[in-house]
C-alpha cells in the first residue's frame, strides 16, 4: 500500500469516526423519537425540513431551565407562524416524571415537551451535560446554534440566530397609489355669477 493511500485510509477511518461520535455540533443532524408527556411518539424526522426547530434540554430542578422556559414559550408564540417549533426535552429521571407535566401544565407550555429520563437524547447531544441546552436546527435539518446555559437576556442572542433561519416574511403588498384629488375649478371674482 503507497503511503498516499494508507493517508487517505487513514483520514476516512477518522471522518467515519467522528461522524458517529455521540457529539452533534454546529452543521451536524440531530434525529431522536421520544414520549411526551401524554404519552404520545414525538419523531423530529416529522419536523425536519418543515420548521425551524429549538431542541431544548432541562429539568424541573433546574433554576436557570426555570427561567428560560417562558423566554422559549414567548418566542414559540411569536414565530410558530413562520415555521419556528420549540420542543422542550425534559432530563429528569424517572422517579421525578410526575413532577413534569403538573410543572408544565401550571405554566400554560404549549411546546411539546418530551421525556428522556434514561438520558440517552442528552448525552447523545450534550457533551457539556450543562443546563438548560439547546440546539437551533435550521430548515436543512443541521444544527446552525448551539446555547448553553441561560442568563437573562440570551433570549435576543437565540432570536437574532433564529430570525436567520425563518423564511423571510413577504411585505404587505403595495397599495395602488390613490387617485388623485379632482382640480377645483378656480374661485370666481366676488361679485361675478
Amino acid at each position: 500500500m503507497n503511503r498516499r493511500t494508507l493517508i487517505s485510509l487513514l483520514l476516512s477511518c477518522i471522518a467515519v469516526s467522528l461522524a458517529g461520535s455521540a457529539w452533534a455540533s454546529v452543521g451536524g443532524t440531530v434525529d431522536f423519537r421520544l414520549v411526551d408527556i401524554n404519552q404520545r411518539q414525538f419523531n423530529l424526522a416529522d419536523h425536519l425540513g418543515k420548521k425551524v426547530i429549538l431542541v431544548d434540554f432541562w429539568a424541573t430542578w433546574c433554576k436557570p431551565c426555570k427561567r428560560e422556559l417562558p423566554v422559549l414559550q414567548e418566542l414559540y408564540d411569536k414565530y410558530k407562524e413562520r415555521g419556528f417549533l420549540v420542543v422542550a426535552i425534559s432530563v429528569d429521571k424517572a422517579s421525578d416524571q410526575g413532577n413534569v407535566k403538573p410543572y408544565v401544565s401550571s405554566k400554560g407550555y404549549t411546546f411539546p415537551v418530551l421525556f428522556d429520563n434514561a438520558g440517552n437524547t442528552n448525552e447523545r447531544y450534550n457533551a457539556t451535560k450543562s443546563m438548560p441546552y439547546s440546539l437551533l436546527i435550521g430548515l436543512d435539518g443541521k444544527i446552525a446554534a448551539e446555547f448553553s446555559g441561560y442568563n437573562p437576556g440570551d433570549e435576543k442572542v437565540l432570536e437574532r440566530e433564529l430570525l436567520k433561519l425563518l423564511p423571510k416574511q413577504e411585505a404587505p403588498a403595495e397599495q395602488p397609489a390613490a387617485a388623485p384629488a379632482p382640480a377645483q375649478a378656480p374661485a370666481k371674482p366676488e361679485g361675478q355669477s
